[in-house]
């Protein structure tokens, strides 16, 4: 999964997530990660000298160190950044514990086998004949991978990730 790293170390951002998270009596275990995505977001902006990173809910403020509400910018909270020697391998926390999307209707089981209705609306979309085997084909191929990161994006922000999902349509144009 994405990592934010260099071959000589591996970065990780973190939020102070305390009540009073400007205070200076607070707690290591306050601080919380960014998600892996959010981390190259951030990591991403940081290398490239900007002034600050955009995400989903927040924008990272490099100069001041702070997290910032996009609709609130009264609601702010400290953030850093933490280099380490070694590359973590643990799984995701997120990938567990983050609200699942589900979609409204079933695409896999049909009576043409598993993802047969799935690949045929693909092909639909794609104005592909059905009589055409469209993965033997490149430009085809290309269409439907476009195809399916605007929908990662169209999906991302029904889901208030928008970001997260151009970042995963990035790579997988790639």
């Amino acid at each position: 999964m994405a990592q934010a790293s260099t071959p000589d170390f591996f970065v990780r951002w973190l939020w102070n997530s305390s009540d009073d998270p400007f205070s200076p009596n607070h707690f290591e275990e306050a601080w919380r990660r960014y998600s892996d995505v959010e981390t190259v977001l951030i990591e991403e902006a940081y290398q490239m000298k900007r002034v600050e990173a955009m995400l989903d809910k927040y924008h990272i403020d490099f100069e001041h160190s702070v997290q910032i509400s996009n609709n609130n910018l009264k609601k702010q909270r400290p953030v850093k950044r933490i280099t380490d020697g070694h590359v973590e391998s643990s799984p995701r926390v997120e990938r567990f514990t983050s609200k699942s999307i589900v979609p409204a209707a079933p695409f896999v089981i049909s009576t043409y086998g598993m993802g047969g209705t799935f690949f045929l609306e693909v092909m639909d979309y794609c104005a592909i004949p059905h009589n055409s085997f469209p993965f033997d084909n490149s430009s085809v191929r290309r269409k439907i991978v476009e195809k399916a990161a605007e929908g990662l994006v169209i999906e991302g922000k029904k889901a208030g990730q928008q970001k997260v999902a151009e970042w995963f349509a990035r790579q997988l144009l790639k």
